[in-house]
């Protein structure tokens, strides 16, 4: 390791983060100029320093307030300061913002740094307490994980991690020598030095390899902060930003920032990897052997083994494939273009799937009115209720009965774990020669009323090849989120039907 690879990748990083600005290299100055960005509707301010240079992008609004305040302000010493993203909003006169982190542009203000060969000062203690484990270990909590997360060095006790070092390899990122680093300690076993303990660890392995350490915390992690420069760490990037939008996050806005992690995990990428420009698509190796075509909201992600990356990329350049995703056909038509047209695409476990998720809150409810007063409520103790009924996350269902008999009902699926217990995810079932009557519509009506008058959100999802479905949720105000279509294992499948 020299210093040609840290100069390497700060050249790099700067450069890709002057990009995102829409600035130059050489608009990173001592005494920066204020420009305006490239798109107004990205941010209100953004400052930002690498080593010795500052760039300020500012939206037009508030270009001469930020000007004068440049000139005036210690501003600089802010931007290293714990307290100097709340000193940024009080100079600007504004209400003190949420800094949650959570889908689409919220405030951020962090401080990023490495650590090579050269720089790195090992921690001992608790070094006999620590190991390293992979994927395969027992104690491997994200079995999807790799190969962009290949190892974490950890501490256990009682057979459960109490604390972890987290890799995230870079691999397009300099021939593969950054690696990202996180830590994550139980609360009753903070300030032991259990952190710092792991984190060496997992430092040493990449700056003897040849490596460059990153480390990226908020500027308010004090703690973070303090563990990572003991250990060498040197700070080389500052960031504050104001985005233009910085109302407090809704549920909407949660559960679709978790939802974006879900699907980075899924396909080993970043959530910048999701582009809201098809034809910026590149195919990445996903975290199984399946075949991933994904548009979350308004980016789009393909995932394919690396056996399968030039025929996926030949596929996306020569196809509408963006318009497939949004047609019941959009399965065949994929299959059909990668040479796949015998595979059996039956409703199966594990087979291809091509679905559509729905989201619906008390904002975009529509409700429908007809056939309501033959609509009753269900739960565990009634006689027709046809679920377990030891089941918690399946409370209740709405149905409607005829004869003794249900034949439409609308069931919900509590997601407990997620956002509070704040979603819920609904399912519906109409016997067949009941169909076409409103029946099922004005179940899931029933349903999803008390679900986001609750200020929950009700998640929908649905084979794009049932019409029926999506239009009956469109109905009651459900809106589109996700569109995806995974074909698992199609170099067997491929083999087996040529």
């Amino acid at each position: 390791m020299n210093a040609t690879l840290v100069d390497r990748f700060l050249e790099q990083d700067m450069k890709h983060y002057a990009q995102l600005l829409g600035v130059t290299l050489d608009d990173f100055r001592p005494e920066p100029s204020v420009f305006e960005p490239q798109r107004p509707e990205a941010c209100s301010l953004q400052i930002a320093r690498f080593g010795e240079g500052y760039a300020v992008i500012v939206t037009p609004t508030w270009k001469e307030q930020v000007t004068a305040l440049l000139q005036t302000a210690p501003w600089k010493d802010w931007l290293d300061s714990p307290g100097g993203f709340d000193e940024l909003v009080a100079a600007l006169g504004l209400d003190p913002l949420d800094r949650t982190p959570r889908f689409g542009p919220y405030p951020t203000h962090s401080i990023a740094l490495l650590c090579d060969a050269t720089r790195f000062r090992p921690y001992e203690k608790h070094a006999e307490q620590v190991f390293r484990i992979t994927p395969e270990h027992p104690l491997w909590n994200d079995p999807d994980a790799a190969p962009k997360w290949p190892f974490r060095y950890v501490i256990v006790e009682d057979d459960k991690v109490i604390a972890q070092a987290i890799m995230k390899h870079n691999l397009d990122v300099l021939d593969g020598r950054t690696w990202a680093l996180g830590v994550s300690v139980k609360p009753k076993h903070r300030r032991k030095g259990y952190g710092k303990a792991v984190v060496s660890a997992a430092t040493e392995e990449i700056v003897k390899g040849g490596g460059l350490a990153l480390w990226n915390t908020d500027a308010d992690n004090i703690a973070s902060l303090a563990l990572c420069q003991a250990l060498g760490y040197e700070k080389f990037s500052w960031r504050l930003n104001i985005p233009y939008r910085i109302e407090r996050p809704t549920v909407v806005d949660l559960f679709l920032g978790h939802t974006t992690n879900n699907w980075d995990q899924r396909l080993n990428i970043d959530r910048e990897d999701f582009t809201p420009d098809p034809s910026a698509v590149r195919p990445r190796p996903p975290a199984d052997d399946a075949l991933y075509i994904v548009h979350l909201r308004e980016g789009y992600a393909v995932g394919a083994p690396p056996e399968w990356k030039e025929r996926m990329t030949a596929m996306l350049k020569t196809n509408p494939w963006t318009e497939w995703l949004d047609s019941p056909q959009g399965l065949d038509q994929v299959l059909a273009a990668l040479g796949l047209e015998e595979m059996d695409t039956t409703d199966r476990p594990g087979g291809p799937k091509h679905e559509i998720g729905l989201l619906c809150d008390a904002a975009r409810f529509r409700p429908y009115e007809k056939h309501t007063e033959r609509v009753i409520r269900l739960t565990p103790g009634h006689p027709l209720w046809a679920h377990p009924a030891d089941t918690p996350v399946l409370p209740f269902s709405y149905g409607i009965v005829e004869d003794g008999a249900l034949i439409a009902e609308a069931y919900v699926r509590h997601n407990v774990d997620l956002l509070g217990g704040r979603t819920w995810a609904l399912g519906v079932y109409v016997k067949p020669e009941h169909r076409g009557k409103g029946y099922g519509k004005a179940v899931v009506s029933t349903v999803t009323k008390e679900v986001v008058e609750s200020g929950a959100l009700a998640l929908y999802t649905t084979s794009a090849d049932n019409p029926a479905s999506l239009a009956l949720c469109r109905a009651l105000g459900y809106e589109e989120y996700l569109w995806y279509l995974r074909i698992p294992e199609p170099v067997e499948e491929s083999a087996d039907n040529g």
